[in-house]
């Protein structure tokens, strides 16, 4: 049942409202009365709330499932599906940089011969390079595999609270949730944890939360309503820098029809709580300035984007494939939400506002803005995820509104009767297709979150970790994108962004073949190596003497045939058949011209050893990237070699030892891509 403006609120609209529906216990005792009911009644409305815990607790269960239970959690082997290599990756080196740095971004030497890992490498990892940068000192695998669990066991919490706070009773509570967890296992939505996606499948009810918890401030005022909108807002950015796409609109306009509401009543709004507004999105700002400064300074790096959500199918023929195609349950959040926005309109005007904004602006970028192909960047077509949540919570509100309206003008209980259709309605909807991928993701042969390491994972860590000394720089022929010559024998997997910490070596080839930088150059998969397909061996040698790989391990037809047909050039080490292990001889050292030693580690360059080229200066493997510094200071400069878009790090002058890193804020308006004078 929806609940009018609580008790002793002076707002215009809420006197309106409770003017308009006449008394309600809720609307008048509210929660002073509980401590005078009966103790069976507090015990009957306990029992109301059982249905929410449940189907939260249920949800947080399958999620501990699919991870593999105790035994998945603790095996110290991290996930490889998807994006979860890369973002784990960048988890695991996030300490150091802040140490280094003050931010999540610097050097990472990991990948690609170098490059400036930030916000614009990688979108998705600032919230768990945080949980496990805090937690995961001793165990970064378990960290961020409790990260996911937590992240992934909120969201329904998370669509409850926002009914909380907007003081909706445990019925429409309940079945907001049973809608919410119903479409994302049907649908089914739950496929963003397993793709790598955490952060985003959390930001959309968060999204939600922050919404209501902003509505709650422009309702009523107040200092502690203020700081929960503004660290709700705060967190909600940090957590995917997407999430303002539907959560800003819906927070503006309830902000406005607050203001409205309170003008029509013949009031003037608190000047404090204008500011009150004004001032979220400065502090949002601020909280976050360690991860997007970064990457205003590191624009440079950026390069294509070429992967992203995107559907250029004609937008009129997607919406009716929702409707003859897609999962019954998207038809119906469809019906209820206007429903339930209806009834919460006569009841709460911002919180529709607010609700209905947050739907009307998922089902833009979701299905609206498709066609467009400028909106690409922004990856619109996950947004229908923000406008399936809202509309959850809308049909929840509706149809225990309904079922409220029908009691009171039926009664032979006609509601009841009611209520059981749409039960056995929604069951037959629902039921298949939830069951089905419930089944599909926790008993198949291995639960969709499980991280038990393949065969192919346990052979190339121990052999890599066998005949190379940490450090060392691995050429890695990476899965992607299935191509007519080149099928991906991995299905989803990538072993390339776990290689840094299980095997301790340097990775030409991932974390993924297709990261937003411009040092995506540097890789190997997909039939190409370093840009060209079917490569000879002098294009091999042309950038084997830059990037300087002590060891290959390939898996496609080509590749191994390379490798076979060049003795002299590669020395294979190991064969089981689908890996490949091989020696690549003459180019040993970090140092392409002259001589270094070079101790790699995440935010910086440790030079020691160098010996000059005949021009005196040493030119390292290494990337050279906006905001470099050394320590101490001598003259180096960016130099570009073969037909690499970035170029390497030449010190001129070397020193006896000299530390090589990223530091903020640059010290040059050129972004330190000269050497110092």
């Amino acid at each position: 049942m929806i609940a009018a403006a609580p008790a002793g609120r002076t707002d215009a609209s809420a006197a309106t409202t409770a003017a308009s529906h006449g008394p309600s216990l809720h609307d008048h005792a509210g929660a002073h009365l509980r401590r005078f009911l009966p103790s069976s009644a507090r015990f009957a409305a306990g029992l109301a709330w059982l249905p929410v815990i449940a189907l939260s607790l249920g949800h947080g269960l399958a999620i501990w499932i699919g991870l593999g239970g105790w035994q998945g959690l603790t095996d110290g082997w991290p996930l490889t599906q998807n994006d979860h290599p890369q973002h784990f990756h960048n988890a695991v080196i996030a300490r150091p940089l802040f140490r280094v740095t003050g931010t999540n971004a610097g050097y990472d030497p990991a990948f690609m011969a170098g490059y400036a890992k930030s916000i614009l490498s990688d979108s998705s990892s600032t919230a768990s390079d945080i949980f496990v940068g805090l937690f995961g000192l001793g165990d970064p695998v378990l960290a961020y595999k409790l990260y996911i669990l937590i992240a992934g066991a909120a969201v329904p919490w998370l669509v409850a609270g926002a009914g909380l706070l907007w003081r909706l009773g445990p019925g429409a509570i309940g079945l907001a949730v049973f809608f919410y967890t119903a479409t994302i296992w049907s649908v089914p939505l739950i496929g963003y944890l397993e793709l790598g996606m955490v952060a985003f499948f959390l930001a959309i009810p968060l999204g939600l939360f922050t919404t209501a918890l902003v509505v709650r401030f422009v309702e009523q005022g107040g200092f502690g309503r203020w700081c929960a909108a503004a660290a709700g807002s705060a967190a909600l950015v940090l957590v995917h820098i997407t999430a303002p796409l539907v959560a800003a609109p819906a927070a503006a306009l309830a902000y406005l029809a607050a203001v409205r509401a309170r003008r029509r009543g013949g009031g003037a709004w608190p000047r404090s709580r204008h500011a009150g507004v004004w001032m979220v999105p400065v502090l949002v700002f601020a909280v976050g300035a360690f991860w997007w400064l970064p990457g205003l300074w590191l624009a440079a790096t950026k390069g294509a984007s070429d992967i992203a959500f995107v559907h250029p199918e004609p937008m009129l023929g997607r919406l009716w494939f929702v409707v003859i195609g897609e999962a019954p349950i998207m038809v119906l959040l469809w019906g209820g939400g206007l429903l339930g926005l209806v009834a919460l309109a006569s009841r709460r005007p911002v919180a529709a506002v607010a609700l209905g904004t947050y739907m009307a602006a998922g089902f833009f970028w979701g299905y609206l803005a498709g066609p467009f192909r400028a909106f690409d960047l922004l990856q619109p077509g996950r947004q229908t995820y923000a406008f399936y949540t809202g509309a959850a919570l809308a049909t929840g509100i509706g149809i225990a509104e309904a079922g409220t309206r029908l009691r009171r003008v039926s009664p032979d209980r006609l509601d009841l009767w009611a209520a059981l259709a749409l039960a056995l309605f929604v069951l037959r909807a629902v039921g298949p297709g939830a069951g089905g991928v419930l089944g599909e993701k926790l008993k198949g042969p291995e639960p969709f979150l499980a991280s038990r390491p393949t065969s192919q994972l346990k052979w190339i860590v121990e052999n890599v970790k066998q005949y190379m000394p940490p450090g060392s720089r691995l050429l890695y022929e990476e899965g992607g994108m299935a191509t007519p010559e080149v099928p991906d024998p991995f299905q989803g997997k990538r072993y390339s962004g776990v290689l840094p910490h299980l095997a301790h070596v340097e990775v030409l080839g991932g974390p993924f073949l297709h990261v937003t930088q411009q040092t995506n150059f540097t890789q190997f998969g997909e039939g190409r190596l370093f840009g060209k397909a079917r490569w000879d061996r002098a294009h091999f040698e042309r950038y084997a003497r830059l990037y300087r790989p002590s060891a290959i391990a390939c898996w496609s037809p080509y590749a191994r045939g390379f490798c076979r047909s060049h003795p002299d050039l590669i020395d294979v080490l190991e064969d089981n058949g689908f890996f490949l292990l091989g020696k690549v001889k003459g180019y040993a050292g970090a140092a392409i011209e002259g001589a270094a030693q070079v101790e790699a580690v995440p935010g910086r360059l440790r030079v020691r050893g160098l010996v000059p080229g005949p021009d005196g200066s040493v030119t390292l493997r290494y990337h050279a990237v906006p905001c470099l510094r050394t320590v101490p200071p001598v003259p180096w400069e960016p130099v570009f070699l073969e037909e690499d878009p970035v170029p390497f790090i030449k010190l001129r002058a070397p020193a006896d030892a000299v530390s090589v890193e990223i530091h903020f804020p640059p010290p040059e308006p050129d972004r330190a891509t000269r050497a110092p004078h």
